[in-house]
């Protein structure tokens, strides 16, 4: 059947100017990258004539149009991989080939999704492997995700699995780019204020023993003077 081609099977016989295969790229791909346009221009006006231009595009200039390594093999198709996961698939394996796919194609909030239901029923000592631990580092980056908080509480026994440098690092920089996101917001931008969040990532900071939670934030020497609904995540007093 057509519609189970793979996406390089799909882009050959667009370049011979085949509709019917243009149609089920679209079908395939249109909603997500409608969407990650709506996410990075934050406008749907804009993302409409976005969104048209690029398949517009991709139609005229079909002869030249490359596709994305991660397509050209079967078994790394997002679509190929989206359906797996639907279908039940969740080892360690199938997430380290699903996840680099899902950032590049960037799903952060799948991302988020596919990463944190599986690391988050895990114990302590079934995170605490290289294969999570290498998950962890790549793909959770708020501190107050569980596999996070875990890490935290138990520096220890990761400090023995990856060093204590590297894990330093990253409870480090999760800490500061949560600070500074919280620490950029402005009034007059269209996201209104997390006030939920600050005041949750204020409650934690205040109640870890961790050199990048005490004061002062290595995020709050960075930004302009913030607005007061935000001191409360640069402050453990």
């Amino acid at each position: 059947m057509e519609s189970e081609k793979s996406d390089i099977e799909l882009m050959d016989k667009i370049r011979q100017g085949d509709m019917t295969a243009f149609g089920l790229l679209y079908a395939r791909y249109a909603d997500l990258i409608y969407r990650h346009i709506l996410v990075r221009v934050n406008s749907s006006f804009d993302a409409d004539d976005i969104f048209q231009s690029f398949f517009l595009n991709l139609w005229e200039k079909r002869d030249s149009i490359q596709i994305n390594t991660l397509a050209l093999t079967p078994d790394r198709n997002l679509a190929a991989l989206m359906k797996r996961y639907r279908d039940g698939e969740r080892d360690a394996d199938f997430l380290k080939q699903y996840l680099p796919v899902l950032s590049a194609a960037y799903m952060q909030e799948e991302v988020k999704q596919v990463a944190g239901a599986y690391l988050d029923v895990l114990s302590v000592d079934e995170m605490a492997t290289e294969e999570n631990w290498a998950l962890i580092k790549s793909y959770v980056r708020d501190p107050l995700a569980v596999p996070l908080k875990t890490v935290m509480a138990h520096r220890g026994k990761f400090y023995a699995l990856a060093g204590q440098e590297a894990i330093d690092a990253k409870l480090t920089k999760s800490i500061v780019d949560a600070v500074d996101e919280l620490m950029s917001w402005r009034a007059g931008k269209k996201k209104p204020f997390d006030e939920a969040r600050n005041a949750a990532l204020a409650d934690y900071l205040q109640g870890i023993d961790f050199p990048a939670a005490q004061p002062p934030l290595p995020a709050c020497s960075r930004q302009p003077a913030p607005a007061p609904a935000t001191t409360a995540a640069c402050s453990t007093t």
